[in-house]
């Protein structure tokens, strides 16, 4: 698509253009200048073509020194400043066209003389028109005349030479005849493929001797002005052939043969004996005469003329004919030219999907589907695919499903934006291959290739006072959030891990802790800050890979000079002995109190000889007469004996009683060998017993109303006191930030990156393409959408801070009206925003619309957020809409209106407003 800031030519060019338009609708000039009669291709051309071909000499080389004249080019300046870089070859297309134009208005009147051909070339019909034959042989034309060889290649000669036709009155009996819905009275299959009509070409019955073939070849063809839409086009046949079963018959068969003369690769060519399927057929009249039948039942072909010939003269052609020797006949159903080719019985090959998704932005996965040929009874199968021209990788045919797959990789694209692309495929039953079979066409664009999107926020630090208004001078509770927003995975599974970087030993540094399908925004945690750094991994369909560091915010209890203190390296030792370290930032010079003992800042200091069974401890960080903290750290498991067990909190629900007192469980998830017990045992942090005994299933403990020490023992024989329990695992489980007996609310108290102007913000999703967010200060907003033009696009309201809304439409200005808090209407004059809404694919070319636009109106934008950052335009109209009876544009256009008005631009990004 162009970039919308193409509308702002200059009026000398926009009126040029238009009037070289004109000329070029009226003598036969396509929008490029490509031209529509070419004197090599156009039969009903009657005029010299050297005279032609020195007229187009000149207009060549008028053009190539328009393209060198800095003049020429010069009122292009202002587009191609506006154009993306991809798409530079279509300004310098323009000027290469309103150059052809000037030169062929210049010499109009030669032109005319020598290309414009009779009035019938102006009126041929589109190739689709009377496909189905419907209309009897509207815009068909019949030949009929006898060959003696050439069948192979479908080029018949007689003893003169090439076959000679002559034209043929249509109808003509058993040559040319219209057949309505039925059976064919002598091979079974149906007369018809869509519609009531369809045309047969020859016949069972000779023209001259019934049972004959009489040497007869018969053709019909339809002579058509190709466009952009019927240059790739389709055509539906069922065909009957006498397969001689008598020799010689080398080069003399039946065959049929369906050609485009200005698509000579689709060629449709075979004879009577291309397969070895035949069927005996008898006839009341001809019983004794008929050899076996090669009969195919319908099936499609397809062709695919070149977009250079676009505003040519095509003509279809299609070819039944009998034997050579004159003993044999063929003939032919056609009907469905321009239906969709799904389902013949020669096969076809449909491509239906495309994911541009890949790990590193440059493959494009293509899937299709495809049927087998249903001839002969045999079993069909498809061999190989291929595509035109083009590189394709990881080729995949499931015979089962009948799908197919493959990759296109980015370094398919030259200086192309799109590609058009179809595959060809060879079905086989292992001796024969039938005719190639081509797909349909699609298009793939170089910006529609993307890879996951991973983006992450960290909120700030959470102080757990359950009790309000209470102090908390304990670190080991703070927590976090880790907000994450996946995008561009279309329909395919993800996982999400977590590694420590700071585990503890012996146990797993990685766990996953997410998972889904699609495009999401999910909210992870609660995390400690004590535990420090980790990785957040991300898997995309099991094959893609994307790592972020998640950097911990400081912690907000106890004292600030305290916010800094990193715990790391928990060691165990064979003795059952542990320690960690610590390091508290901070003042250069003095120190703090650790339990006692005094420390300096800035310095790495090891705790040691700690006893694991003593389970966690609590320390205290003092520093001057009113500053401290406090933290409890849990030991590692045993390393005196190899203890396989693993411990995870997955969840901390509260739960309020019927005496308004709120408590919670813990929920676990615990890994240990399956011939052990897992037993549990909690205390409350001065080693009183709460509760103890079998780990229960669920593995939900509690309720608390106090933070606890939990240890998952594993034990041999039970959970009895004095059962021997080697391995075990001591960790710390605070209270819960809980509210009216509520859990802990995963949203509201993020650091959000974006923050409302105005009353109303809005700006298109980044990870979800077609989706808006609408941000809104009032607790109840109507809104309505409307385009350009002033039709009502959408309808709605929602209550909240927050609204996210679908939007499928084509990139553009889009005018977000809402009512205020005094209930202004949607007319109101002061409550107008215009947005700039942009797909995915096209966030560079409005980034790069809006900057030019800023620029041109005199203000200065920060270039960082236009092209990284800016999805939303906001223009504040002084004296835009009078009254709610027009809400439409002004008829010149809204983007005429950006220049002939005063306007106030802003543009909001990360938070940013540029003035």
């Amino acid at each position: 698509m162009k970039n919308s800031s193409s509308i702002h030519s200059s009026s000398r060019l926009v009126n040029k253009w238009r009037l070289a338009v004109l000329f070029m609708v009226l003598t036969g000039y396509s929008m490029f200048g490509q031209r529509i009669m070419n004197p090599q291709r156009n039969a009903l051309q009657q005029v010299n073509s050297e005279e032609q071909t020195e007229f187009n000499v000149r207009l060549d080389a008028f053009v190539d020194s328009c393209m060198k004249d800095d003049n020429h080019l010069s009122h292009y300046a202002e587009q191609r400043h506006a154009y993306r870089e991809h798409e530079e070859g279509d300004i310098m297309r323009l000027a290469r066209a309103e150059a052809k134009s000037l030169f062929i208005l210049q010499n109009l009147e030669e032109y005319k003389h020598l290309f414009i051909a009779s009035s019938r070339s102006m009126t041929l019909p589109d190739v689709c028109e009377n496909g189905g034959f419907e209309q009897d042989f509207l815009y068909y034309e019949g030949f009929a005349s006898e060959f003696t060889h050439g069948s192979d290649t479908c080029s018949p000669h007689n003893s003169m030479g090439p076959t000679s036709f002559n034209p043929a009155t249509l109808p003509t009996t058993n040559r040319f005849e219209i057949v309505t819905s039925g059976i064919d009275p002598l091979v079974g299959i149906n007369q018809t493929k869509f519609g009531d009509k369809a045309l047969r070409i020859n016949n069972r019955y000779g023209h001259i001797d019934s049972c004959d073939g009489d040497f007869g070849i018969d053709k019909i063809t339809k002579k058509f002005i190709v466009t952009s839409t019927n240059q790739v086009f389709t055509l539906w046949y069922a065909v009957v052939l006498e397969n001689p079963v008598e020799d010689p018959h080398v080069n003399v068969q039946p065959f049929l043969n369906i050609k485009c003369d200005l698509a000579p690769a689709d060629e449709l060519c075979y004879a009577a004996n291309f397969v070895d399927c035949d069927s005996t057929y008898t006839d009341s009249l001809c019983i004794s005469d008929f050899d076996p039948l090669d009969v195919i039942d319908w099936t499609c072909h397809r062709f695919r003329i070149d977009s250079t010939y676009i505003g040519d003269t095509a003509t279809l052609e299609i070819i039944v004919a009998d034997c050579g020797f004159g003993g044999h006949f063929g003939y032919a159903y056609i009907d469905g030219i321009c239906e969709e080719c799904d389902g013949g019985t020669f096969g076809s090959i449909i491509l239906d999907s495309i994911n541009y998704f890949s790990c590193d932005e440059n493959v494009a996965h293509i899937c299709g589907r495809y049927t087998a040929p249903e001839i002969c009874n045999q079993n069909w199968w498809l061999d190989s695919i291929m595509i035109n021209g083009y590189t394709i990788t990881e080729i995949a045919i499931d015979t089962g499903s009948h799908r197919i797959c493959f990759d296109v990789h980015r370094s398919n694209f030259g200086s192309e934006f799109c590609l058009d692309l179809y595959i060809s495929g060879r079905f086989t039953n292992g001796s024969t291959f039938l005719p190639i079979q081509t797909s349909n066409d699609i298009e793939i664009c170089k910006s529609n290739y993307l890879k996951p999107s991973l983006d992450f926020e960290v909120s700030g630090c959470m102080d757990n006072t359950p009790e309000e208004g209470s102090a908390n001078n304990n670190i080991s509770d703070d927590y976090y959030f880790v907000t994450v927003d996946i995008g561009n995975v279309s329909s395919l599974n993800w996982t999400i891990e977590r590694t420590l970087v700071d585990p503890y030993p012996n146990e797993l540094d990685t766990r996953e802790i997410a998972d889904g399908t699609g495009n999401a925004q999910i909210e992870l945690g609660p995390f400690k800050i004590q535990e420090e750094g980790w990785l957040l991994t991300l898997y995309v369909s099991d094959s893609c890979e994307y790592v972020e560091y998640i950097e911990p915010p400081a912690y907000c209890s106890g004292c600030d000079k305290f916010f800094e203190v990193e715990i790391s390296n928990v060691q165990c030792f064979t003795d059952n002995t542990w320690s960690f370290d610590i390091e508290v930032p901070g003042e250069t010079t003095g120190g703090y109190y650790l339990n006692a003992t005094n420390y300096d800042f800035n310095e790495i200091y090891t705790i040691d000889e700690l006893d694991i069974a003593e389970g966690c401890l609590k320390y205290t960080l003092i520093e001057g007469m009113n500053c401290n903290s406090s933290f409890i750290i849990c030991p590692p498991k045993p390393c005196s004996t190899t203890c396989n067990l693993e411990v995870y909190v997955e969840d901390v629900p509260c739960t309020k009683d019927e005496y308004d007192d709120i408590t919670y469980y813990a929920d676990l998830e615990v890994l240990w060998p399956p011939s052990k017990y897992a037993c549990y045992e909690a205390t409350d942090v001065d080693g009183n017993s709460l509760d103890d005994g079998p780990l229960p299933s669920p593995q939900q403990v509690g309720p608390y109303d106090e933070d606890i020490f939990l240890t998952i023992k594993v034990c041999n024989s039970s959970c009895s006191p004095t059962a021997y329990c080697p391995c075990y695992k001591t960790i710390y489980v605070p209270v819960p930030d809980c509210i009216q007996g509520e859990p802990l609310p995963l949203t509201g108290t993020f650091e959000t990156k974006v923050r409302i102007h105005g009353d109303v913000f809005v700006q298109p999703n980044p990870t979800h393409s077609g989706e808006i967010i609408i941000y809104s200060r009032f607790p109840r907003t109507e809104y309505e959408i409307i385009d350009v033009h002033g039709k009502r696009i959408l309808l709605d309201s929602f209550t909240g801070k927050e609204h996210r809304q679908s939007l499928q439409v084509p990139s553009g200005l889009y005018f977000l009206k809402y009512r205020d808090m005094i209930g202004h209407g949607f007319c109101s004059q002061d409550h107008q925003a215009v947005i700039v809404y942009s797909m995915a694919i096209l966030r560079k070319s409005c980034a790069g619309w809006l900057y030019y636009l800023l620029n041109d109106s005199g203000y200065e934008p920060k270039r960082r957020d236009f092209f990284f950052f800016s999805y939303t335009l906001y223009i504040c109209i002084s004296d835009w809409i009078s009254n709610c009876t027009s809400p439409g544009l002004q008829e010149s256009g809204y983007f005429s209106m950006l220049y002939q008005q005063k306007f106030i631009y802003r543009t909001f990004s990360a938070g940013d407003e540029i003035k």
